[in-house]
């Protein structure tokens, strides 16, 4: 597992960068927007390594950028001791993680997670990914960056709505936890700038590691929790981002809100229970989020998309079900107009 560090300043962020500089080959992959609103850390990361300007944002995910990546590290020496260090959101952490883990068969890397979606989801666990075709991550390997360094400092500059896209995670993570939690977390978002976010990052990255720890690859269901509001998430997500589909670009957390919803009354749908906890979710957390139009017409494509999902087996669709708070079990969907009812739900209660 990673070490995850928690640094107080950007001043020792810029120092570690240094050390590791002195002891080894490193290559910076950073979010251009990054560099453009820390500028006294970007010139230090010139001054240290090798850097190549990345935009953070998921239409690069892909193969193209991988080998674009591939090239200038082998155009710069890179050997299997470089080690590469990855400063951005999730898509950067994601693509740097995919490209460490296939260049000459695998080297070091480590992230500085700069989003709240990438600090205490994304840069948590191993997964690496790219996106095939604007499908979201159908093609990523499992390789644990060396290290986490955790700024919270990096919030300042983060627009609001980028910083509800990673709540959404956090939402995620106090209904897998249990009632305390989810009554914890609605408690606080009356007030969300009064967050403390070095405790609320620390709690959420140890959620996400106790979980991780005992499922590391995914080879039984443990790990499979974290997938909720992903079925239908990662499906909305993909639909929304791509451009012949007429629609808004959407933010992961937006899409994993939108997912969670479908899931929740899906879950009371198949169990024939009650919908209070979906209810529940969406009046506490809807001001949010904006409402995704999807259509009646989108839900051929939808249910395609879902048919991709890492999660299925045996030609069947499954998704987190989740019927308090606490709960969890890997569920398989047999019945198409039972995720129709469910985007209905959505589509009709979400104001």
């Amino acid at each position: 597992m990673a070490i995850i560090k928690y640094l107080n300043n950007c001043t020792e962020l810029i120092k570690l960068i240094g050390e590791y500089s002195a002891s080894g080959k490193l290559f910076a992959f950073m979010s251009r927007r990054v560099a453009e609103l820390h500028p006294i850390l970007a010139k230090t990361v010139e001054r240290s390594c090798r850097v190549c300007l990345i935009e953070n944002e998921e239409a690069y995910k892909n193969i193209e950028s991988v080998t674009d990546l591939w090239k200038f590290l082998s155009a710069n020496g890179a050997d299997r001791e470089a080690r590469i260090i990855a400063i951005g959101g999730g898509a950067i952490t994601d693509l740097s993680g995919f490209t460490a883990s296939t260049y000459m068969r695998g080297i070091q890397c480590i992230y500085v997670p700069t989003t709240l979606l990438s600090m205490i989801d994304a840069s948590i666990g191993g997964k690496t990914a790219i996106n095939i075709d604007r499908i979201k991550n159908l093609a990523g390997t499992f390789h644990q960056p060396s290290e986490v360094l955790i700024l919270p400092e990096f919030l300042k500059t983060l627009p609001q709505r980028e910083l509800l896209s990673g709540f959404a995670e956090a939402i995620k993570h106090a209904i897998l936890s249990g009632e305390k939690d989810f009554r914890s977390l609605k408690e606080i978002t009356s007030n969300i700038k009064e967050i403390n976010w070095e405790v609320f990052i620390k709690t959420n990255i140890e959620f996400k590691q106790r979980i991780v720890e005992a499922d590391e690859k995914e080879t039984s269901n443990i790990r499979a929790q974290l997938n909720f509001g992903h079925t239908f998430g990662h499906a909305i997500e993909s639909l929304c981002n791509n451009p012949s589909n007429e629609l808004q670009p959407v933010l992961h957390g937006e899409a994993v809100f939108a997912g969670m919803i479908c899931e929740l009354y899906l879950s009371a749908l198949q169990n024939n229970g009650s919908t209070a906890l979906v209810r529940d979710t969406l009046h506490s957390f809807s001001s949010f989020y904006k409402k995704i139009p999807i259509e009646c017409k989108h839900y051929k494509q939808l249910i395609h998309l879902m048919t991709l999902d890492k999660k299925n087996r045996n030609k069947a669709i499954r998704y987190i079900s989740i019927e308090y708070p606490g709960s969890f079990s890997l569920s398989r969907i047999d019945n198409e107009n039972d995720i129709k009812e469910s985007l209905d739900f959505y589509r009709e209660t979400f104001v």
